[in-house]
């Protein structure tokens, strides 16, 4: 019984590392031959000294580098004043200008960079265009056809459906290829520590927890699907001491 039990433990063994190479291999395969596609983004808030002074060099630093301004905004408040500021730069240029832009505070109250992988979500869309290009020509082949002039209207509706919906996901894929060229940048600038509006702070808690519960969830992803592979392994074993419990029992039992 116990030479049984080992070799079978030798198996489940062995079939569990093959398992498991496998899929490090194709984990290893899948990273090196795709391409990364992300959004890039970054919320910065500062100290300075002035206001319209910081603001100008980030307008002027900002076009120097073909980027663009998403929007600007300057409130007073009592004896100070804030400013918010969003702009969008080549991706290329976007380490350059956080450092530049972290250069014209006296002190950097708040920094959080994150980037959004985009990659299959921006892959998806090229089987769908593929498919509606399709239908797209085959409408155009029936229309040339005689028939009806209700199959006809019925061919022409339905190529109008399928060039919105093809003018849409272009639309989608150029949105989301400007957004991983051009990455963003949020500085909201501030005279001193005290009077910055308290919805920085709360928008930065709130960034922060759902970034925090995001990672639990994806953390908590892995761990299932960690289970579910080494189901191989564990459940067989798992079978294996109930068996051997149960037999121990039966053994004890007085006859």
């Amino acid at each position: 019984m116990n030479k049984k039990i080992l070799i079978g433990l030798g198996i489940i063994f062995a079939i569990g590392l093959f398992f498991t190479t496998a899929d490090l291999a194709a984990a290893e395969n899948s990273s090196s031959n795709s391409s990364c596609l992300e959004v890039k983004t970054n919320t910065l808030n500062l100290l300075v000294k002035d206001i319209k002074e910081s603001q100008e060099k980030i307008f002027k630093f900002t076009e120097e580098k073909d980027g663009e301004i998403a929007q600007s905004a300057i409130t007073q408040r009592e004896e100070t004043s804030f400013a918010s500021i969003t702009v969008l730069v080549p991706v290329e240029n976007f380490e350059e200008a956080t450092i530049y832009f972290k250069e014209l505070g006296k002190k950097v109250l708040y920094e959080k960079t994150s980037s959004r992988n985009i990659k299959e979500e921006y892959c998806d869309l090229g089987p769908r265009l593929k498919n509606l290009e399709e239908e797209e020509d085959e409408l155009l082949k029936l229309m040339e056809r005689k028939g009806t002039i209700s199959e006809a209207l019925e061919a022409q509706r339905d190529l109008t459906r399928v060039r919105d919906e093809l003018r849409k996901i272009q639309g989608q894929k150029q949105c989301l290829e400007r957004e991983a060229k051009m990455a963003t940048i949020e500085i909201n600038l501030g005279l001193s520590e005290k009077p910055l509006p308290s919805g920085w702070r709360q928008t930065n808690f709130l960034i922060d927890a759902m970034e925090d519960l995001l990672t639990f969830l994806r953390m908590l992803g892995y761990f299932v699907i960690e289970v579910i592979v080494w189901a191989v392994v564990w459940v067989p074993l798992l079978l294996i001491i109930l068996y051997l419990q149960k037999s121990r029992r039966k053994a004890a039992k007085p006859r």
